[in-house]
């Protein structure tokens, strides 16, 4: 794959193609144009906007003999554009230009494999398959490029200004990101196939050491390796009660369902061909309402079809957490078969509410994390908390993820704020220990928790 820069508006693919043959060099298989995507001149008057092409060929021959064939060369192409004097006439002209050629740079998106934070393993719908765990490289990628560099500070392994200027001359951002991506997991001592490593030169090993506690060989036994935890249920999790596990089980079983008699069309997963949050959650089936007053018409009109859910999730956060909490969160989302999806909430002004239902069970052997909610507490450091019959309070302004080892359905509720006033801090370590008992009350999940009535489910007097 070829990438091909400044090219005007007036080009389309065609004649890009066209170009390459009469250059003598092998046609385009296809041609992919970004429009308008940034300025030369970094926005000079009169200077008009280009973007960029991604062009691919049968095989990296063809690709190189069409680099030596035509970077830096010029070419004549026939654009069309209205004349002032009439919308309906069209001046035909040729016009030069020139070829801005180089090698398509690696990306994340191209290292990094998709099953690995994005894209979805078997049958997420019914959660009835597993895979691998998340590797480190996806669990760094919702980081921007200011962070990774803090914490390659941190860890000793300073990257420069320069290192990133000719990284973005050689690939433009996307290998910047890249770079930095490799240089931080070479630091925790889970180098990226290929990648670069702390120091600059390539590392050819794989693996994924899940734990971070073992080196593999002399070369990463000073990297500072993520260490992970599961978090004590005691400390973090305050359970749900089974009336209330079976009312929310009923409410989500209905929102999956196809057959249920009576089941109105209203009352299933929206039906879209780009689900809500589709590039960060790996899920098909996602359901995010929100109250706030700024809403969109759009918005108001997704929750009225959907209060039937809104209401049942406000009651089971009643239950658990009392009415004031219910009363103060203006964010849902609910999902069904998340897995892996590294992400962080970065419009979340709080922290947040968490809760999963569901048949599903861990596969993993040893740790027991599938399932589990994992939330990066610090730099080297990861906590598995399981979330299973029971609520917990992260922050989702830290990276966080479902682990993907689990069969099952596996069914998530998560409240959230984002239109309030002034933003809390986040919280230490990403995970809120006993908010239920906190004797200050800094944050919304720390609200006061109202004696709660007994589920009739619950309630073992015969009487």
């Amino acid at each position: 794959q070829l990438w091909m820069g400044s090219v005007p508006k007036e080009l389309d693919a065609d004649a890009i193609s066209t170009a390459f043959v009469t250059l003598g060099a092998p046609r385009p298989t296809a041609v992919a144009l970004r429009r308008s995507t940034y300025r030369v001149n970094g926005g000079a008057s009169g200077d008009a906007p280009v973007g960029f092409a991604l062009v691919d060929f049968a095989s990296p021959e063809d690709a190189s003999i069409a680099l030596d064939a035509c970077a830096n060369a010029t070419f004549k192409a026939r654009s069309s554009r209205a004349t002032p004097s009439s919308d309906a006439a069209v001046e035909r002209s040729e016009t030069t230009h020139a070829f801005h050629l180089r090698r398509a740079a690696d990306t994340l998106r191209k290292r990094i494999p998709h099953a690995s934070w994005f894209e979805p393993a078997g049958d997420v719908a019914h959660g009835n398959r597993t895979r691998d765990d998340v590797n480190l490289a996806a669990q760094l990628l919702p980081l921007d490029r200011a962070e990774l560099r803090a914490r390659l500070d941190a860890l000793g392994d300073a990257v420069s200004d320069e290192d990133e200027r000719r990284w973005r001359d050689e690939g433009g951002g996307g290998l910047a990101r890249l770079r930095l991506v490799e240089r931080l997991c070479a630091a925790h001592g889970e180098p990226i196939v290929g990648g670069v490593n702390a120091r600059g030169g390539r590392d050819s090993r794989a693996g994924n050491a899940h734990d971070g506690n073992r080196a593999r060989d002399d070369s990463t036994r000073d990297a500072r390796r993520r260490i992970w935890t599961k978090a004590d249920p005691a400390t973090v999790a305050k359970p749900v009660s089974t009336g209330a596990i079976a009312r929310m089980t009923r409410c989500l079983t209905e929102l999956g369902s196809e057959t249920i008699p009576g089941t109105k069309a209203h009352r299933r997963w929206p039906r879209s061909a780009v689900p809500d949050r589709s590039g960060v959650i790996a899920s098909v089936r996602y359901l995010s309402l929100t109250n706030s007053p700024g809403a969109g018409s759009r918005q108001r009109r997704k929750l009225e079809r959907y209060r039937w859910v809104w209401d049942e999730c406000k009651a089971l956060l009643a239950s658990v957490a009392g009415c004031e909490a219910a009363n103060a969160f203006d964010g849902l989302a609910v999902t069904h078969g998340v897995r892996g999806s590294p992400h962080v909430d970065s419009m979340d002004v709080a922290p947040q509410f968490a809760c999963s239902l569901g048949d599903f069970r861990a596969t993993d052997r040893d740790f027991r994390y599938g399932g589990c909610l994992c939330v990066e507490t610090a730099i080297d450091a990861v906590c598995a908390i399981d979330t299973k019959n029971a609520i917990v309070s992260i922050d989702g302004r830290n990276v966080h993820w479902v682990d993907p080892r689990y069969v099952g359905d596996r069914w998530s509720v998560v409240w959230y704020r984002r239109d309030v006033g002034a933003a809390e801090p986040v919280a230490e370590g990403g995970v809120v220990p006993r908010w239920w008992a906190r004797e200050e009350k800094s944050s919304w999940v720390h609200a006061a928790i109202d004696p709660a009535p007994v589920d009739a489910d619950d309630d073992d007097d015969d009487d």
